[in-house]
């Protein structure tokens, strides 16, 4: 029939032959519109990207079976929320949207904890976190480090090999017109020449006070001051385009994650330094 409809289904982690076999396929999240590739390149970047977020999905969701009765059982049981900050809790910049603010308040009320788990590092979200009155852990530089709020106790900490830290700076420096910064908990480092634009748009005040903005002039000084404590590198290529190559060759130095950033363009952290497994850490700790 040709009007029927079809959907190709990938099945994680299974190896054995199904075709012939009847099997119910049910529909959970709807990931992205579909999308026609120029390359082949780009079409295995964006199914690698697509395998990352369907399995983050599902690892969020394992306890449950997805009945029909899911929602509602789940309600009852949540004891913990944790939350992004940018694109979802805040308004813009950094001012917590008052609603949500009122949200937060409403489950503490209700006996459920309630974390930021960000992307930005803890020098961009304390005042925030603070603010706001999250409950007493936040998750920072997408998952790479848990912070007790209070007394600024790192709970799990998943930085990058410092011993590789160089040759990671050199691959980044193999691309034309590249732009990037190596995160820490507290700051970020940049090598003159190689930074955002919309850095240099912003007041120097606010770049010491919300990200302590350090300039190195070679690669060298860059490396030796920040190599103990790189735990997020931003960087600006296209994701789609560089997704494959950047990995390859970072990959020979340390295990890496790679995300596509709001932007569409590379974050990347040490392996398992994603919010999925920050999110697996808050939930062992307060239980």
């Amino acid at each position: 029939d040709n009007n029927a409809r079809r959907v190709e289904t990938y099945l994680f982690g299974y190896n054995d032959n199904l075709y012939g076999r009847i099997i119910e396929v049910e529909l959970y999240k709807f990931e992205r519109k579909e999308i026609k590739f120029q390359t082949m390149e780009e079409l295995k970047a964006q199914m690698e990207n697509d395998r990352i977020q369907a399995r983050n999905y599902f690892r969020m969701h394992r306890d449950s079976d997805f009945g029909d009765d899911y929602a509602g059982d789940i309600m009852k049981k949540i004891r913990l929320i944790a939350t992004d900050l940018d694109g979802t809790f805040l308004q813009g910049g950094h001012t917590p949207h008052p609603e949500n603010i009122k949200a937060v308040r409403a489950c503490q009320e209700a006996g459920i904890k309630v974390c930021a788990c960000t992307g930005r590092n803890w020098s961009e979200c304390r005042k925030i976190v603070k603010e706001v009155g999250f409950d007493e852990f936040c998750a920072v530089n997408n998952g790479a480090s848990i912070i007790e709020v209070n007394t600024g106790e790192l709970r799990y900490h998943n930085r990058f090999d410092p011993n590789a830290i160089a040759g990671l700076v050199d691959v980044m420096l193999e691309y034309p017109g590249v732009k990037f910064g190596l995160t820490g908990l507290e700051s970020t480092a940049i090598l003159n020449g190689y930074m955002e634009d919309w850095f240099e748009q912003e007041p120097e005040e606010l770049l010491d006070e919300l990200y302590h903005l350090k300039i190195y002039d070679t690669k060298e000084e860059l490396v030796n001051a920040c190599k103990e404590d790189v735990e997020r590198i931003n960087c600006r290529l296209p994701f789609l385009q560089y997704f494959e190559k950047v990995r390859e060759k970072m990959n020979r130095y340390t295990d890496i994650e790679i995300m596509q950033s709001t932007d569409g363009y590379l974050e990347i952290s040490a392996k398992d330094g994603t919010k999925a497994e920050a999110l697996t850490v808050l939930a062992d700790i307060y239980n």
